[in-house]
């Protein structure tokens, strides 16, 4: 009897021992999500600020172990940031494990190069922005899968574009572009483009040679009618052409 008991004793105590190291794994391993939801009394200067103005139980940790932040949202929420926004994303480049970037009304005309540094990035989402250009660094972006540029001030954009091979979605809308960018033609998996109220006024042939495209929206772009015919003659019929 006391053999059994001994044997369920020690059983237990390594149960016990067994759920201590899962709990702390599990904890230890949860992946971050900064969105500053809770309300700032101040004006918000710091990416340290808006981790701590993230409701999660654990956003210490986002400061003392930047690789669980997953994603990074500075679209929703209830703050003010009065900063420099320029070394706001440099030091968003430090979360090397970050794969969803929302950003807002950011007041900058390029993207610094420490951008690069996001190597599982697959949504950045920038809108009502000040952006002027596409810079190469973007280029560098091997897992990006989505990327919404819209309503900045974008009229250049860089070869490197071209290079972002997994991208299924490209929202160039609201942008004073006016030439229809090549480097687009190279994203061999692009599914959906939107170049909406852009000032572009003829697409290339090329397009319809994009296997993966399924979605084209050109409504209220410079794009007229004699140049929506030519596209829907030449055009697969598995492209959505939106006008």
């Amino acid at each position: 009897m006391r053999n059994h008991k001994n044997g369920f004793i020690l059983l237990l105590s390594g149960f016990c021992v067994f759920m201590f190291f899962a709990i702390y794994f599990i904890n230890s391993s949860t992946p971050i999500i900064v969105s500053p939801k809770k309300p700032v009394s101040n004006s918000v200067k710091t990416i340290q600020e808006i981790v701590d103005a993230t409701p999660d139980s654990n956003r210490e940790e986002a400061l003392k172990d930047p690789a669980k932040v997953i994603k990074i949202d500075l679209c929703t929420g209830h703050y003010a940031f009065q900063g420099d926004d320029f070394l706001l994303l440099k030091e968003i480049s430090q979360y090397t494990n970050l794969k969803y970037l929302e950003l807002c009304r950011i007041s900058i005309h390029t993207i610094p190069p420490q951008i690069s540094s996001l190597k599982k990035l697959e949504y950045l989402h920038n809108i009502d922005g000040s952006l002027t250009s596409i810079p190469a660094p973007l280029g560098s972006l091997d897992n990006l899968k989505y990327l919404s540029l819209s309503s900045n001030r974008i009229s250049t954009v860089a070869d490197s574009l071209g290079d972002l091979q997994n991208l299924e979605e490209l929202d160039l809308s609201f942008n004073p572009l006016t030439d229809f960018p090549q480097s687009i033609l190279k994203l061999k998996k692009l599914k959906k483009l939107s170049i909406l109220g852009t000032q572009i006024a003829v697409l290339p042939d090329g397009i319809k040679n994009m296997a993966a495209l399924e979605e084209l929206d050109v409504r209220s772009s410079s794009i007229s009618q004699t140049e929506i015919d030519r596209l829907s003659k030449i055009l697969p019929t598995h492209i959505k052409l939106i006008y």
